[in-house]
């Protein structure tokens, strides 16, 4: 994903050294309520997400920074090249919420994905994060099912691309 940027606020590929700034917020408990991965002891364990991540086909995480700080990540999962879809995800450490951050992030995610060509998004939410649930119905995203295999049962929101 190219950089994407605004005055404050930048989306740039992930990288080894965001590994401390993420260990903390990955293990704030108020963030990681809400994000699909297993616990991390320490700064390495979060390396090896990271190189997980990047060696991954289907996925295009960044780095979220705000005036030169790593505030969380957000970026493509199982990117469908065939079907033109993927899915968004996002997190951001917890004094940045409700700043209007998600939102910037979310819109830069979905003009990328217009820019590549996609015509569909998705997005998995915990039933219980209503922040993100009004972020991404206020950015035109529709309750669309419930994904049993999570538990708590996922939210799948979608946007349709096309239209717009």
């Amino acid at each position: 994903m190219n950089n994407k940027r605004t005055a404050r606020l930048s989306l740039r590929p992930i990288e080894r050294g965001d590994a401390e700034a993420l260990f903390a917020i990955w293990t704030d408990p108020d963030v990681a309520e809400f994000m699909n991965i297993e616990s991390f002891i320490d700064a390495t364990d979060v390396r090896h997400m990271i190189d997980f991540m990047n060696g991954l086909d289907d996925t295009k995480r960044c780095a979220i920074v705000y005036d030169g700080h790593v505030i969380g990540t957000a970026g493509f999962q199982h990117i469908d090249e065939a079907r033109n879809e993927a899915e968004i995800g996002y997190e951001i450490d917890k004094p940045y919420w409700r700043r209007g951050i998600g939102s910037t992030v979310v819109a830069m995610l979905i003009e990328e994905a217009k820019a590549i060509g996609w015509s569909r998004l998705t997005a998995l939410i915990h039933p219980n994060n209503e922040a993100s649930i009004r972020l991404v119905e206020r950015l035109g995203f529709t309750l669309s099912c419930t994904v049993l295999t999570f538990d708590p049962p996922a939210l799948c929101y979608e946007k349709t691309l096309d239209d717009e």
